[in-house]
């Protein structure tokens, strides 16, 4: 059987790429990794993976050199791709643009058959100048075409760019509970914020809330970019503050919270179409998610009564969020959770679209 080879220009415990490896490796199909270690003091081991290459470490997230360290990464994949052996005979697993345009670039000199996993398209993820967007985007389209398929996370995310070749597998978690139909959770008066804790994930709004309301306990999972507004939360005595975590020790931790936030400022284009895995992460678990006006998941989240939409500054949208109502948090996380399982539990996805679409490379 060939390998799949996963390229990240990330830490190999993200999450979304966690499911996809635990999957694979548990089909049969033998997996490595070649990617960035963004924080040197991890140990980053991993038994899934036959092999595992970080071609960088150091450089953090959010950092003034990172754009340099992108650039370096990229140099260095494609060095390392050009002159590999045996390089036909596997199948390589791009994550994001970065990773991919090195394959397309390597597919003018080698034979490489890529898949393109697009988590968030570089052309509208950041403020690039007009003409920028323009070239990025150009580039995309060749990219993705030249791919056996590409991934999108949402349907909500195809565009111009897109060819017939792509599937969509959902930002979805494996299933905690082994597919119980309906939870009997007492949940607790307490919410849940997960993952890159970034202020443009409405962290400044979440802090005057918690602020305010000193009788909810907030369960903070995750890492903050910025050092100053995380010795604000853990200057609260509400506020319980933890590192990363295996995703089953999250699900443990936050499995009674009435409500976990999924917060994107709306200003940002990507952030308008975010696929956040928070989102299906409450509606597995059958919790409430918060989400915010002004972005395409608010509409979704609105229209299913799976949750609360608020404003994404602190304001009076916010008031619905201070009151205990034990049967609305029931009715609401277990209408997510009949969803979850009617659609987007991740290892069904993977068994009914991805390996059938991956089976005709092998």
């Amino acid at each position: 059987m060939k390998e799949i080879v996963f390229l990240f220009p990330g830490n190999i415990n993200s999450v979304r790429l966690q499911k996809f490896a635990t999957y694979l490796s548990e089909n049969g199909f033998v997996i490595s990794y070649i990617g960035w270690n963004r924080y040197k003091n991890n140990v980053l081991k991993d038994d899934k993976f036959k092999s595992i290459t970080y071609l960088l470490n150091g450089g953090g997230e959010g950092t003034k050199i990172l754009p340099l360290l992108y650039i370096w990464f990229i140099i260095k994949l494609f060095f390392n791709l050009l002159f590999k052996k045996k390089v036909s005979e596997k199948v390589w697993f791009a994550i994001n643009f970065e990773t991919a345009f090195v394959l397309w670039i390597v597919s003018k000199f080698r034979h490489v058959k890529y898949i393109y996993d697009i988590w968030d398209e570089m052309a509208i993820s950041h403020k690039f100048p007009n003409w920028l967007v323009s070239a990025i985007r150009a580039i995309d389209k060749r990219v993705r075409r030249c791919a056996e398929f590409y991934i999108h996370v949402d349907e909500n995310r195809f565009s111009d760019l897109d060819s017939s070749n792509n599937i969509i597998i959902y930002n979805t978690p494996f299933d905690y509970y082994s597919e119980k139909v309906d939870t009997n959770i007492e949940y607790e008066n307490s919410f849940a914020v997960t993952g890159w804790l970034n202020n443009t994930r409405g962290l400044l709004s979440i802090l005057k809330f918690a602020s305010e309301n000193k009788e909810i306990k907030f369960l903070i999972v995750g890492e903050f970019i910025d050092k100053n507004v995380e010795k604000k939360f853990n200057e609260l005595a509400n506020v319980e503050y933890y590192h990363f975590m295996p995703q089953n020790e999250l699900f443990k931790l936050i499995s009674k919270c009435r409500g976990i936030f999924s917060l994107y400022d709306p200003s940002i284009e990507i952030n308008r179409l975010a696929a956040s895995n928070k989102l299906y992460d409450a509606m597995m678990l059958a919790i409430p998610v918060i989400v915010n006006n002004g972005i395409k998941a608010a509409e979704f989240v609105a229209k299913n009564e799976i949750g609360y939409v608020v404003n994404y500054e602190y304001d009076s949208s916010w008031k619905e969020l201070s009151g205990y109502d034990e049967k609305s948090i029931t009715e609401k996380g277990n209408n997510g959770r009949r969803i979850y399982l009617s659609k987007y539990e991740f290892g069904n996805m993977l068994t009914q679209v991805f390996i059938p679409e991956l089976n005709k490379y092998f």
